[in-house]
Formats: C-alpha cells, structure tokens, sequence
C-alpha cells in the first residue's frame, strides 16, 4: 500500500521534510527518489491526500510523494489518520500547483457559510481537519483527478 507525504524543496532544488523525526532531529531531511531512508525517530504519511493536508499547512509545501513504508508500522493516535514507520522511501514526487493552493486558500479564507459576515481566518491543516466525510470524499475524489495533471519531481 502506498502512503502520501507533503514536502518541500529547499534552495537547491532538494525534497526535504523540513521537520525533526525524533529526539534531537531537528533538521531538514533531504529524500531522494526510490532510495529507501531509515530513522531512529518516526516518519509520518498518510492513507489520502485530504488526511496528508490535515496533518500540515499546505502554505509550507510544494510537493506531494507518493510513499512507501515499512518496518515498525503503526497509526499515530490523534484526531486524524496518519500513519508512523522507521523505514520509507518516495516512489513518485510531484509539484503542487499553485493554483490549486490558491483554491485551498481560497476555500479555506472565504467558506461558503459567512453567516458571521466576516472572513474566516484558519490554517489549511485545520479546514480538511473538519471537513464532513462527504465533504472528504469530494475533496479525495477531485485532488486525486488533479493529480493526474501536476508536473512530477525533476522534469
């Protein structure tokens, strides 16, 4: 099974995850396609894309990879679906498209209920965080057709 996993690129054009993964980790990680990486810390994926952007702000990412994992495997125990493993390696990385961010953004700043008359300031991660099923599902089902047209890694 293969998971999703928000990165970024630094300024040499590298994937990393810009986060620590364990005591006293706290770097940028830098993932090179197909090459399988180990931590005695964890790393963490998700099951689908729409859990992928509940666990992080998509204003910090501009790629998302398609993962493998292995080793020590287990759900982590919080609100939403996220997946820890020792081991993972990238199978497939693409870019995000900005004007798919500008979309989440804009779903995200403007909701269609302004019932408060006031735009509605939240963090990307908390929007899918509390998305219906429904509303899940829909979002699943659009980001995976969008994912057919991104740009992938290194082309």
């Amino acid at each position: 099974m293969y998971y999703y996993k928000l990165l970024r690129m630094n300024q040499r054009g590298e994937l990393v995850s810009p986060y620590g993964h364990g005591e006293g980790e706290e770097r940028e990680y830098v993932w090179k396609i197909g090459e399988w990486r180990k931590t005695e810390g964890h790393f963490y994926s998700s099951e689908t894309i729409v859990e992928a952007l509940s666990v992080v702000w998509i204003e910090h990412f501009s790629v998302i990879a398609i993962v493998e994992i292995r080793g020590d495997i287990r759900p982590k125990e919080r609100i939403f679906t996220e997946v820890i493993s020792k081991e993972m390696r990238i199978i497939k990385a693409f870019l995000w498209p900005e004007r798919l961010k500008l979309l989440i953004e804009r779903e995200i700043r403007f909701p269609e209920d302004l019932s408060e008359g006031f735009m509605v300031v939240r963090s990307s991660d908390e929007f899918f965080q509390n998305l219906s099923q429904e509303d899940k599902s829909r979002w699943e089902i659009f980001l995976s057709e969008e994912m057919k047209k991104f740009v992938p890694y290194g082309k």
